[in-house]
């Protein structure tokens, strides 16, 4: 535990001067690349709370951010937790805030500073929203020894059992060896009052806590910035459609080994693999050895290396089909196939042939995905939402893309390689600001870690969300998910439409024109619009409705409606991610 408090110091003394000449000198000398480079790195730091020389203004800082969980079924509980966070939040100290249901459980043995906020209702039971995180709590083997917690339990009582939810919780942390702050607070429906009184004592207690200061490894390097291979540990891997749809859309959670520094709106680049039999197979037509070391290009490896890891052999381009007819010297029409085929349909003579073709062949690139999870919400870890979508070839096979499919066949526990690319042109406002966000299919996920993190942070703007696919039963991505961020007034609103539950299809352009006198009133309001997923046609037809809703309601032309998205755009009000 590691719970530092630091005195007030003055921000712009004599030191500070100093290095402030310092860094103008050392920009003086840098070149645009490497003043971006600077800017990137410094980002990085304050996204990540980074240890060294900590200052605020109020006076204190903490260097272990405390999670603040809440479980709630009228809202009481939810706002006794963003009331803890905004007081803490005026003292200097940044936390975490997750309402019970969204907190992802397997790390809470790695918690170190928690404060619980959790009301109970009916015969003494918690929240629908917090019963998983109560029942975890209540099973047998955990130990918590590095854990500092505080409780307060909402109730009534007019009931027998008061506040029990709290009090069971209370005393499941208690039997883990945890250490407790505070006694229990019980609060009845006038709750305020005594609900201040513990948030205020609840710091007090922090600021006495003796614990002494401990060496802090901050984890970066200078290595670690840019576009660094990272290797993770996939930990979720569960497709998000019904058993019962013909799509395959799945949420993969990869467990990092070491920091990435990313912010909501950036990518994530996976380096995807060629199936293992489909490598059997073509060192099978071509009877080379395996095990042979080649150096094609700036890559060393085996045969069986670099056909699984380093090229493209899949839906090879007219080019490369040209010039494998030249190396087999044979006519082969132009059509695109897999190396796979070629190598069936027209065999190459010997090894050394085989050598000129992988030579020929271009490399595999990355493929970048939208980050679906929030780095407050889901420390150490990154989310992504791929779907599996087949394409066919003009012969009407039926081909998959190479990374989706990689994504689709990888198992729980295996290995993965990503990087990570930042995406300064999708980004959060301040957290005050309203967001509207469109993203049908797997555009929802840059929303998802969107709204997590606004959730985890406790920002008081406002979200409204548009999701559409093809069924309400079959295709509703992390339904629960926007279920409960609905329910405890997260989500502000919701559209969704279905393209195939009804007789006409319905698609989020048609919900955008449904809602276009409040939308418009959003977006007076100074709302910020964000748009993901595909450019044609979706895009283009949310871009249309847009400017469809601006015209009929401010009685605008359709130039002057397209001009005042353009002056959204430029003030970053107006973001788009497609592809």
């Amino acid at each position: 535990m590691n719970l530092i408090l630091t005195k007030p110091q003055q921000i712009y003394n004599m030191q500070t001067e100093d290095k402030i000449l310092l860094f103008q000198d050392l920009v003086k000398k840098s070149s645009r690349e490497e003043i971006s480079w600077f800017h990137g790195y410094c980002s990085a730091l304050l996204s990540k709370d980074f240890p060294t020389h900590e200052t605020s203004t109020n006076g204190h800082a903490l260097a272990i951010k405390p999670t603040i969980i809440y479980g709630t079924e009228s809202g009481n509980s939810k706002k006794v937790a963003l009331n803890l966070q905004s007081f803490l939040k005026q003292k200097g100290v940044s936390s975490k805030i997750f309402d019970a249901s969204q907190y992802p459980l397997r790390k809470f043995e790695k918690e170190e500073l928690v404060f619980l906020i959790i009301s109970t209702q009916g015969e003494g039971e918690p929240p629908a929203s917090a019963q998983k995180f109560y029942d975890f709590l209540h099973q047998d083997g955990h130990s918590f020894p590095k854990l500092k917690y505080a409780v307060l339990a909402l109730g009534d009582t007019s009931y027998p059992l008061f506040c029990k939810a709290g009090a069971d919780i209370d005393n499941q942390l208690s039997k883990y060896q945890s250490t407790k702050l505070l006694e229990l607070q019980k609060c009845d429906t006038d709750f305020e009052e005594s609900s201040n009184q513990w948030i205020n004592t609840l710091f007090e207690v922090l600021l006495k806590n003796p614990v002494e200061k401990k060496a802090v490894t901050n984890g970066i390097s200078i290595e670690k910035i840019g576009y660094k291979t990272l290797t993770g540990r996939i930990i979720e891997h569960i497709n998000l459609n019904d058993n019962q749809s013909d799509k395959e859309t799945f949420h993969i959670a990869i467990e990092l080994e070491e920091p990435a520094m990313y912010e909501p709106g950036d990518v994530a680049g996976i380096y995807p693999e060629n199936q293992p039999e489909t490598v059997k197979k073509i060192l099978t037509l071509t009877g080379v050895d395996p095990f042979k070391e080649l150096q094609l290009g700036k890559k060393s490896g085996t045969i069986r290396e670099h056909l699984t890891k380093n090229l493209n052999i899949s839906y090879l381009s007219l080019e490369i089909i040209r010039k494998y007819g030249k190396i087999v010297a044979q006519e082969i029409p132009e059509v695109r196939m897999d190396l796979q085929d070629l190598l069936r349909i027209y065999p190459i003579k010997s090894a050394l042939e085989f050598e000129e073709i992988l030579a020929i062949l271009y490399p595999i690139s990355p493929r970048l995905y939208s980050i679906a999870s929030s780095p407050n919400a889901h420390e150490s870890e990154i989310h992504l939402t791929v779907a599996r979508s087949p394409f066919y070839t003009s012969e009407g096979l039926e081909k998959f893309g190479i990374c989706s499919d990689f994504l689709g066949h990888k198992i729980q526990d295996s290995e993965i390689q990503f990087f990570i690319r930042k995406n300064g042109h999708f980004r959060l406002p301040a957290p005050d600001k309203d967001i509207i966000m469109i993203g049908p299919g797997t555009g929802i996920a840059p929303f998802r870690s969107f709204v997590s993190e606004r959730d985890a942070k406790g920002a008081s703007g406002r979200n409204w969300l548009f999701f559409g696919d093809r069924k309400f039963t079959e295709n509703f991505l992390y339904q629960t998910e926007w279920q409960q961020f609905a329910s405890t007034g997260v989500l502000t609103k919701v559209n969704l439409a279905w393209s195939r539950d009804g007789v006409e299809k319905n698609y989020v352009q048609h919900e955008i024109l449904k809602e276009a006198e409040e939308l418009v009133e959003w977006l007076d309001a100074g709302a910020y619009i964000y748009i993901c997923g595909a450019k044609d046609p979706m895009s283009k037809d949310v871009e249309s409705a847009l400017r469809t809703i601006l015209s009929q309601n401010k009685n605008w032309t359709d130039q002057e409606s397209e001009q005042y998205l353009e002056d959204l755009a430029a003030k970053g009000r107006f973001q788009k991610d497609v592809y």
